[in-house]
């Protein structure tokens, strides 16, 4: 029953078929066996989460619901703020901060009923497209350990990849929910930007609240679709923190017919490299959606990736800038080059982190052309359909270091963020879905919606999950193992 997603565990507690002490001890007893090779949850709370399933299940006894995910046991990405939990982000100098408050996302998750389990790996600041964290150490792929889970939610997705965890929140401001979505072959979603808060992501201690008001979202990550539609469901909205967050005004338009669907489709974007698994993936995917009835169009995205990349960059460097003491803003940029190497991308964020407001202004225009040119794409299509990474799970390496993508060597930025950091800076909802295994590592693609229809982007996103029908698991997570 734990293997069988968030959603229906749940329904599975609620009719008396299996406890949440139960189910949490089954989880727990899988982290001792798998976390090891893994490394993927960091902080544990096993007690905690023994305490909160016994009283789940004594609620139910006596008639109590407490929300649609009652007594299910979930994992966090560290870097959110969880009361009593130790919380580090990757920050140097947050290695001993404990949480007395959770942030808005977590509270909203234990309010529907959830048991948190613990917390899991990011890398340095919670930016890097690899996972290896200053206090915890590298993160492994559960496919293959030899290669990385993606990055920043590397843990996130491989405790889900391995059966660790029935749900988990994450967050992504340059792809870190959809990269380790794609490499360990399970669901993800960034939303529309400003639909869930950001109130008690984690920080640098001593500076101000983040002043980043665009490009970073939360999201969950889950093994279906219907999971990340659940926990979006539960998580959304304003909080009376954040007031750029605001109501979802959508009608779920309940479950959708690939036959219905008119999706847009690209296998490589300007600017971008794609390797012949990723580019066949999707070719294939149209396809099998063309002939199961879709109106499926090529088409190409309406800007170069790496445009958008220096514009996410400028924009993001000129927030950041914000929250540094004086002077810093060099030091954080020398940082970034040695992340993420040489290009644009780099010189956008130096540029911003070093700059003022006029050029701030300027990066913002460049950003409402893009919106307006992939709200043009979009007008009459249901999603866009395209890659996630240039390639899959990429063997651990240094970060900044060029990748092999068909045996050619690939500028890091570009190999592994070109496909996802667009739609950080237009602000579109983007889920990730796994479509095959190629020479043993899960390819997964890109589906983008239409601003805040997140909703109706993953009723189609089930629709497709449902004629794929991709049901592998890495070694050692299949059901029962």
């Amino acid at each position: 029953m734990i293997d069988e997603g968030a959603a229906a565990l749940a329904a599975h507690i609620r009719a008396g078929r299996i406890t949440s002490l139960d189910a949490t001890n089954a989880f727990l007893a899988r982290i001792a066996e798998r976390n090891p090779a893994l490394n993927a949850i960091v902080i544990h709370d096993a007690d905690g989460a023994r305490t909160r399933a016994r009283a789940a299940d004594e609620a139910l006894a006596r008639g109590e619901v407490w929300g649609p995910l009652h007594g299910v046991p979930i994992t966090i990405k560290d870097n959110w703020e969880v009361k009593g939990l130790r919380g580090t982000g990757g920050i140097p100098l947050r290695g001993d901060h404990v949480a007395d408050w959770d942030a808005t996302v977590v509270a909203r998750l234990r309010a529907a009923g959830a048991v948190i389990m613990g917390k899991t790996n990011v890398p340095l600041f919670s930016y890097d497209w690899q996972t290896n964290s200053p206090y915890f150490g590298r993160t492994m792929n559960p496919w293959n350990v030899g290669t990385t889970p993606g990055g920043s939610s590397g843990g996130s997705a491989a405790t889900i990849a391995s059966g660790m965890s029935a749900l988990e929140y994450g967050s992504d401001a340059a792809g870190s929910i959809r990269v380790p979505a794609a490499f360990c072959g399970i669901c993800g979603i960034k939303p529309t930007e400003n639909r869930t808060s950001l109130h008690g992501m984690l920080r640098v201690p001593g500076s101000p609240p983040p002043a980043a008001r665009h490009i970073i979202c939360g999201g969950p990550i889950a093994r279906c679709v219907a999971d990340l539609r659940l926990a979006l469901q539960v998580v959304e909205g304003p909080d009376g923190f954040k007031p750029d967050v605001l109501e979802a005004r959508e009608t779920d338009p309940g479950p959708r017919e690939v036959s219905e669907l008119h999706v847009l489709w690209c296998d490589v974007f300007p600017g971008a490299v794609a390797s012949r698994a990723v580019r066949e993936t999707i070719e294939q995917l149209a396809a099998q959606l063309a002939a199961s009835g879709a109106r499926v169009t090529r088409v190409a995205l309406p800007f170069d990736a790496t445009e958008a990349m220096q514009v996410w960059a400028e924009v993001n460097g000129a927030e950041m800038l914000a929250t540094l003491p004086p002077g810093l803003g060099v030091m954080v940029a020398a940082m970034f080059r040695v992340l993420l190497g040489g290009g644009p991308l780099t010189r956008g964020l130096t540029r911003g982190l070093t700059s003022g407001m006029r050029r701030y202004a300027r990066s913002l225009r460049k950003r409402d052309r893009l919106i307006i040119a992939m709200d043009e794409l979009l007008k009459d299509a249901d999603l866009f359909l395209c890659p996630v990474a240039g390639t899959t799970a990429i063997p651990h390496q240094k970060p900044g270091r060029k990748v092999l993508v068909d045996g050619r060597r690939e500028r890091y930025d570009v190999a592994l963020g070109a496909h996802v950091m667009p739609f950080n800076i237009t602000g579109h909802p983007a889920a990730v879905i796994p479509v095959r295994v190629v020479e043993g590592m899960p390819v997964g693609v890109q589906l983008v919606g239409h601003r805040w229809k997140d909703v109706a982007l993953l009723r189609a996103a089930e629709a497709i999950e449902g004629m794929v029908g991709f049901s592998a698991r890495p070694p050692g997570a299949m059901p029962g193992g």
